[in-house]
């Protein structure tokens, strides 16, 4: 669970209950796992979540074009082409508008660690920087359920009766 940067903003959203919030559950998909040796965003997926109700009209979904090949391990692993972002916009107009999207609501991910890392290389390049509180699934998952081997995201989906869509 992280809270962001800003101390005294979130210590005030630390003692809100998450069903007052507003959050964006978001994934990145990437061309692969590191961002400081060159990997990049491909896509970024998010929806809103109010008063614990999933908005599906708000929704954000876009591929990046990286304009460069995408591994073929990648393609394997998220089914992703050089193809599908042939003529998508590049990464900084995709995080300007994923930014105008999420606002300040708290972004919540399954190691949200792992796409922040991405996001924050790029926040530069895409002159938008991303304040917002994040927490982390993994994470909470890992303090909650600490006797649980593995908290893969299909993992807890089926121990909770769900089923991930891709």
């Amino acid at each position: 669970f992280y809270l962001g940067d800003n101390i005294n903003e979130s210590a005030e959203v630390a003692d809100l209950p998450l069903s007052s919030l507003t959050y964006v559950v978001f994934k990145t998909e990437t061309t692969g796992f590191k961002p400081a040796a060159g990997d990049d965003i491909l896509a970024i997926a998010g929806v809103k979540v109010v008063n614990q109700r999933i908005l599906s009209d708000e929704s954000f979904q876009s591929l990046v074009n990286p304009y460069r090949p995408i591994p073929e391990g990648s393609v394997r692993f998220h089914g992703i082409t050089n193809d599908a972002v042939k003529g998508k916009p590049p990464i900084k107009v995709v995080l300007q508008e994923f930014e105008s999207f999420a606002g300040d609501a708290v972004l919540v991910g399954h190691n949200a660690g792992f796409d922040m890392q991405f996001i924050k290389k790029m926040e530069e390049k895409a002159t938008v920087y991303f304040e917002n509180n994040i927490l982390d699934i993994l994470l909470l998952a890992a303090v909650v359920d600490e006797e649980r081997a593995e908290h893969t995201l299909e993992g807890m989906s089926q121990s909770l009766g769900g089923n991930i869509k891709g």
